[in-house]
């Protein structure tokens, strides 16, 4: 057993020579292709020559290469297919070479088939070291930093793309959306249905659930322990370290995997999670431009641009008007007296962008709210200081969390009702007709409910006999 580890570790070790020596045939052929062209101006025809003998040379280093290279690829750890294109492409040019070479020495000269045939040596050593840079670097390396043009055409990218991501940060997943296309993009070359190196695969999650040949790589809860952590996250140098080839994990990617495995691997979880740490979400912000804040839901409104004489009209019928948010075209409506239902009708024209309503002291009685609740998006209503008994008929809105009726007429019914508002999150009851005790029972069955019933004095009347 010792002597086939020895020689294990004997055959990686020529193996990573490649990088080295492969560099040398290149140097070789591209030199002798320099000089064949160079050969057909007279002042460079004696470089003719030597063209015989640097093709020897060129030759014989790539076979050398291709021999430590299959010694390089016997370890594993490198994309299949790519591997193959790379492994024949360079056999064919270890053939051409030869060919080339032999051509040169004992053939008959023939300006056609010898360009033909440098040139195809020129096209095999450039698709062959394509390959070569992606099996080291990753598919990203060459055209990463190249013109925008150049990404579109010939980069496929396999990873996260905050651009093609949903607007909405509760519905980007930790998991699905951020670490499997990682994943995808940096390990699943060497982890996949084909290739399962180390019995490894990452093309899902009920995959990577089954862990490897040395048993589980994930455990819920237990960063320290889950190998696939300690393995992205060790140092580079190490041999255990992952991925072997191309570009390494980032700090935001470890730190997402991290997160994930510390919350009990849920798929569930998206990065307006509160679970989540300021540290990730900061970094989804560098990293990706992700705002990972819980937005509200006039945060979450998308509503087209109002004519100006829509809002014109609407001023002129008695109301004042503001705007909440200039880009999300959300307004703050209030009346400036009583108001009738045909003033009303005519809020309808922006019913949906009205997430603010102040209506108080404007006469307003229950054939007026049947009209309000047409405005979906309401957030805000304020119905104060008007004959109102009943808000029944405002249950439709389920955005609204503000709701002000104190000093109306308003009474022990209205429990039944604030039941059925499923967002609201305050209540103003003061000076209406509920009672205390109906208040206490609203409290009791929504304590998530701030119920706003006013201040209640105490008058304490002096014991007269104590007062001596």
């Amino acid at each position: 057993m010792h002597i086939i580890l020895l020689q294990a570790d004997l055959s990686l070790f020529i193996g990573r020579l490649h990088p080295l020596i492969v560099h040398l045939p290149i140097g070789f052929l591209l030199l002798a292709i320099i000089f064949y062209f160079l050969a057909f101006f007279e002042r460079f025809k004696p470089l003719k020559n030597a063209i015989q003998y640097i093709l020897l040379f060129g030759a014989v280093s790539a076979l050398m290469s291709v021999g430590v290279g299959l010694l390089l690829s016997s370890n594993g750890g490198y994309n299949v297919d790519v591997l193959g294109w790379h492994k024949w492409l360079a056999i064919v040019l270890v053939i051409i070479s030869f060919a080339l070479w032999a051509w040169f020495k004992w053939g008959k000269e023939h300006k056609v088939i010898t360009t033909g045939l440098m040139a195809t040596v020129l096209l095999l050593i450039t698709a062959t070291g394509h390959l070569g840079g992606t099996l080291t670097h990753g598919e990203r390396y060459v055209y990463e930093y190249a013109p925008d043009f150049v990404r579109t055409q010939f980069l496929v990218h396999n990873g996260i793309e905050p651009d093609k991501l949903p607007k909405d940060a509760d519905s980007i997943l930790v998991y699905a959306d951020l670490i499997q296309p990682v994943f995808d993009l940096k390990c699943i070359a060497c982890h996949n249905n084909d290739n399962r190196s180390g019995g490894l695969n990452l093309t899902s999650l009920d995959s990577l659930l089954v862990g490897s040949d040395n048993g589980e790589v994930l455990i819920a809860g237990n960063v320290p322990n889950s190998e696939i952590f300690k393995r992205v996250s060790m140092n580079p140098s190490d041999r255990k370290f992952m991925p072997t080839n191309g570009t390494p994990l980032s700090y935001t990617e470890i730190l997402l995997l991290k997160e994930w495995i510390s919350h009990d691997l849920d798929t569930t979880m998206a990065i307006s999670s509160e679970r989540l740490s300021p540290e990730l979400k900061s970094r989804l912000a560098i990293s990706y431009g992700l705002d990972a804040r819980k937005k509200s839901f006039m945060e979450k409104l998308q509503l087209p641009l109002i004519a100006p004489s829509v809002l014109e009209k609407i001023e002129s019928n008695g109301f004042t008007i503001r705007k909440l948010a200039e880009h999300l075209n959300l307004l703050d409506i209030k009346s400036k007296d009583s108001i009738s239902l045909e003033q009303l009708e005519i809020l309808m024209e922006v019913k949906d962008h009205i997430v603010w309503l102040d209506i108080h002291g404007s006469k307003v009685g229950e054939e007026h709210l049947t009209q309000i609740a047409l405005l979906k998006n309401l957030v805000r209503l304020d119905l104060h200081d008007n004959p109102i008994i009943s808000v029944e008929v405002l249950t439709g809105l389920q955005h609204l969390e503000v709701l002000n009726v104190h000093s109306t007429k308003v009474n022990d019914s209205i429990v039944g009702a604030i039941e059925k508002f499923p967002s609201l999150k305050v209540l103003y009851l003061w000076q209406s007709a509920i009672s205390e005790q109906a208040v206490d029972s609203l409290r009791n069955l929504l304590p998530d409910l701030e119920v706003n019933f006013g201040f209640k004095l105490k008058v304490v009347v002096a014991d007269k006999d104590k007062k001596e």
